[in-house]
């Protein structure tokens, strides 16, 4: 029940806590841990995460997972940051679909949109950054490939506010998401979940693709 998991929470939170003064780089994934706690307890945890994601980049440059979070943070700013910093004028169910929505319709103000699309460049650069450092850890790729699946999206939407053509045109789309999903099957050999998602994406190309049709170059994912 409901109160059950407070106080599952509140003991959790009373276990990390005093970790967080740690200046060993082992135990830098406490604050990542933390954000992660603070995320399923407050409304809009993402400022504090965003402090927790850095130090944890700063006190382990060479961990994967703090720049992965920090991605995942920068990422989950956008929405507040469009909405000139109050996220609360978008509706908690059916989120992302009226964010998309309000972009397309140019309901928000240029200057936000500017700078979304500068923390979406942030995030895609941390992302980057955690590969470099574990291009073959599975859980990282797990990661990336559910956030270059939502960026891809957003950066059309981000196009069609500013009535320019999408950067990333379905076919291209598909391209890119079907490069980072043969990475995450590849890197979860034994996850049926995963074999499957990329075999299914493969058989929908291919009814897609035409005789005649160019097959666009694999994006550098």
């Amino acid at each position: 029940d409901s109160k059950k998991a407070e106080e599952m929470i509140a003991r959790a939170d009373a276990l990390a806590k005093p970790h967080l003064n740690t200046t060993d780089p082992k135990n830098a994934v406490v604050f990542t841990s933390y954000g992660n706690l603070l995320e399923t307890t407050n409304e809009s945890p993402w400022a504090e995460c965003e402090k927790l994601a850095r130090r944890s980049v700063a006190l382990a440059p060479n961990d994967w997972r703090g720049w992965a979070y920090l991605g995942h943070v920068r990422h989950q700013q956008i929405p507040a940051i469009l909405c000139g910093g109050d996220d609360t004028r978008l509706p908690k169910a059916n989120r992302t679909q009226e964010l998309l929505g309000k972009l397309y319709l140019r309901l928000f103000e240029t200057a936000d949109v500017a700078n979304a699309e500068k923390a979406l460049d942030e995030a895609l650069q941390y992302h980057d950054k955690a590969r470099t450092l574990a291009p073959q850890d599975p859980k990282r790729q797990t990661q990336r490939y559910a956030f270059r699946l939502a960026e891809v999206v957003l950066r059309n939407a981000i196009a069609g506010f500013r009535d320019q053509k999408p950067p990333y045109p379905m076919q291209y789309v598909e391209r890119i998401v079907l490069d980072e999903l043969e990475s995450t099957a590849r890197l979860n050999p034994d996850h049926i979940l995963w074999q499957t998602q990329f075999v299914h994406h493969l058989v929908i190309l291919g009814w897609q693709q035409k005789p005649d049709d160019k097959t666009p170059e694999p994006s550098k994912t």
